[in-house]
């Protein structure tokens, strides 16, 4: 059987389609999988994020508790 010019057309158009749509496919479970990494990666910059602040507000607290012996320290020294 002798395939004229239109169906040979139609059936390249539908192979190009088929090969676009798994390409498609593809495409978008590669991009699940990076918002999926986009989400962990997020979450890991937060938590890090909250371990710097608390970081910050213990220095704080200690440079305030430092500042506080010294300051003790020299009116120790003073009454002596």
């Amino acid at each position: 059987m002798e395939l004229g010019p239109l169906e040979i057309t139609i059936n390249s158009l539908s192979k190009s389609i088929e090969s676009m749509q798994q390409d498609i496919a593809q495409l978008q479970l590669m991009w699940l999988r990076e918002q999926g990494e986009l989400v962990r990666l997020s979450k890991e910059n937060d938590s890090r994020h909250d371990d710097v602040n608390l970081v910050k507000k213990k220095i704080s607290i200690l440079s305030q508790k430092k500042i506080r012996i010294e300051s003790e320290s020299k009116s120790d020294r003073s009454i002596f």
